[in-house]
């Protein structure tokens, strides 16, 4: 019988079409697939509700069979059931066996009429295995006849979630969690103190009984919070793996040892300081056995201290001095030690190399990579692909630019085909405007697309001609099973509606308009409204509010940033960087022109006008009476706490007819 040797399946491949219709989609692509001839007979899986485990890998197999029958059941599948069995290979469903011939993370299913044997050398393999049989499973198209090999090129696929800048609840880690196994990444990098922009928020994510003070106070997860996290991440085959950024990006810590600090620089610890490596090597004593991870990150990174130029070059030693020390202990706690490694500072200036042992994790990538990392261990961590800031208009991932232009092996000048040095690569999410910006469901929303494609950039599979017929093969991988952060209010759905006049004058407000996932709704969403200006106070004017975003009809972008010569008009704050606080004014925290925008059109006064606002992702647009003022590309929250504001800003007049509805379709 003759076979047919594929990698993934796509129009520039030379394949027979009916083979090809045949076969399902899945992200990340598989690497090898061998079917039996030109026009393979096809295998129903609609029957194949169970699991039967090879009993003598019981303890290796049976979380895998809680699992696929768990997402199953999510996907609105018959449940299904783990079945443990002899290891008779003749059944007609699906078979889980143990073969140490494959790679650790590979696995092969054997496609017949006569059921699928799942192979696996680890519990890992028959995650992925899983992960691929439920993707075609919900599909619910057949399989052709024939021998699926599958297994990464990347040893580790990572997912880094900055949760020192956001708050991220334990039960939304567990939905990335869900995301990043569903197309097979195997380490999430907890980034777990940072502060936001404009230096109004700082947090510290982990409760400890050294520190109690230390830890934040909106999220911070316990010990017995992070055992949990973490059996429930293996059970998915991925590792957590921590990060403490030291010595810059330590706001958390100088807010409880201000005496710490470089000079009374509010982000930076200063190195030279004894009691900072002794205190720290007490927090490390407590927090590195909390984690199962073989590793744990030191950060090191953006050491941007002020210094006269004279004393650059022994700071930069000091610093080195300091990272080596700090990486030894961590070290001597039976880890392997991971860093930043970059331009700031220029490690490169110093004399004093990292130690051997460390991994360097590779943002800034100069032209001369291969003679900067000294022989070490790097991870790929290319800001200018990899690096996602939500709400920010820098930075950003081109998915396009990845899917077809980025290689995780080339790593500036080095190339790391046929070396062991490349120990993974990396995306990342830098939610840098703090807990008041972008949304934990619209962060997940941004980040989607890009784990699809890194996903089957570092499994090392490219199975499709461009990026566009990438995305139709990646839409049809969804639903996520159990995935609740990705969840969106359905389109055209009248969410609220208030027709009486509401009167409004600068000091007051009107509380509790609506409550739509919580007090600030996401794209996309019309609202849509009628209102009478009566006097011009010289204020903002603000509309709608809630603590994170103001509605406005007197903006002017100077009176939150610097901007000369603007005018007032139409507009719409919304704060980044700061606390979530109660009754909190959002001009207090950390703005910019990324987050806000003025019209500069002003309603007319004592005249009745309709003021329509349609919302949507990476872009608002405002109307005046069906006359379009103004767009932006900054994406707004809806904000449903009150009528006015709080503060003395509030619009003069009278607004009525308010109506508010997910979606952006709209006669304005």
């Amino acid at each position: 019988m003759r076979y047919q040797f594929l990698i993934g399946c796509s129009a520039f491949l030379l394949i027979n079409s009916i083979a090809c219709a045949a076969f399902p989609d899945i992200v990340p692509a598989p690497r090898e697939w061998m079917t039996k001839g030109d026009a393979p007979a096809t295998v129903a899986l609609d029957k194949m509700d169970h699991l039967v485990i090879d009993r003598r890998f019981k303890a290796t197999f049976e979380p895998v069979g809680k699992l696929y029958k768990m997402q199953r059941r999510s996907l609105k599948m018959s449940a299904g059931n783990a079945v443990f069995s002899g290891s008779d290979k003749k059944v007609n469903g699906l078979f889980l066996s143990l073969d140490n011939a494959l790679p650790k993370s590979g696995y092969r299913l054997d496609i017949s009429n006569s059921g699928i044997i799942i192979s696996a050398q680890s519990a890992e393999g028959a995650v992925y295995a899983v992960q691929t049989l439920i993707q075609v499973m919900a599909q619910k198209k057949p399989l052709p006849e024939g021998v699926l090999t599958d297994y990464p090129d990347l040893p580790k696929r990572i997912l880094m979630l900055d949760v020192g800048r956001k708050p991220v609840t334990k039960e939304e880690l567990k939905d990335y969690i869900r995301m990043m196994a569903w197309y097979k990444f195997n380490e999430l990098h907890l980034h777990l103190n940072d502060e936001a922009f404009g230096n109004t928020y700082a947090a510290f994510r982990i409760k400890t009984k050294t520190y109690p003070e230390l830890a934040a106070k909106d999220v911070a997860y316990s010990a017995e919070d992070l055992r949990e996290l973490q059996d429930f991440a293996k059970m998915y085959a991925i590792n957590i793996m921590p990060e403490i950024d030291i010595p810059g990006h330590s706001e958390a810590f100088v807010n409880l040892w201000p005496d710490l600090s470089f000079r009374g620089q509010p982000t930076y610890l200063d190195v030279n300081n004894p009691e900072v490596k002794v205190r720290l090597k007490k927090l490390f004593d407590e927090v590195i056995p909390m984690f199962d991870s073989s590793d744990f990150h030191i950060g090191t990174d953006e050491y941007r201290v002020k210094c006269n130029p004279g004393e650059k070059k022994k700071l930069i030693d000091d610093f080195m001095n300091f990272a080596n020390e700090m990486t030894a202990y961590v070290e001597s706690k039976g880890k392997t030690c991971r860093m930043w490694y970059g331009d700031y500072p220029d490690h490169r200036v110093s004399a004093i190399k990292p130690r051997p042992s460390v991994i360097l994790d590779i943002w800034n990538i100069h032209k001369n990579v291969k003679e900067a990392t000294y022989g070490n261990r790097i991870i790929h961590s290319d800001e200018s692909f990899t690096y996602l800031v939500p709400g920010a208009h820098y930075y950003g991932i081109d998915n396009r630019r990845v899917y077809q232009d980025w290689n995780p092996r080339e790593v500036g000048d080095f190339d790391t085909v046929g070396t062991d040095l490349l120990v993974g690569a990396k995306v990342h999410v830098w939610p840098d405007l703090g807990p008041s910006g972008y949304l934990n469901t619209e962060i997940a929303g941004l980040l989607l697309p890009s784990l699809q494609v890194f996903a089957e950039r570092m499994w090392g599979s490219h199975a499709s001609s461009d990026y566009e017929e990438f995305q139709k093969r990646a839409a049809r991988t969804l639903p996520i099973p159990e995935v609740r952060l990705l969840a969106r209010i359905p389109a055209n759905t009248e969410l609220y509606r208030h027709e009486q006049p509401v009167a409004l004058n600068d000091v007051n407000a009107s509380e509790a308009i609506a409550d739509a996932n919580g007090n600030n709704l996401e794209y996309p969403w019309t609202l849509s409204f009628e209102l009478k200006k009566t006097q011009d106070t010289g204020k903002r004017g603000v509309i709608l509010s809630s603590d994170w975003v103001e509605i406005c009809s007197d903006l002017k972008m100077s009176d939150i940033v610097r901007a000369d010569g603007d005018k007032p008009g139409i507009g719409v704050v919304r704060a980044s960087g700061g606390p979530t606080v109660k009754d909190a004014d959002p001009t207090q925290y950390y703005l910019s022109k990324d987050t806000s925008y003025s019209s500069g059109e002003l309603l007319p006064l004592n005249q009745w006008a309709r003021l329509t606002i349609v919302a949507e992702q990476g872009k608002t647009t405002f109307y005046l009476d069906g006359k379009k003022i103004g767009e932006t590309n900054n994406q707004l929250i809806c904000p449903l706490l009150r009528f006015g504001s709080r503060n003395g800003n509030s619009f003069v007049g009278e607004i009525t007819n308010l109506h508010l509805r997910s979606g952006n379709r709209s006669d304005p």
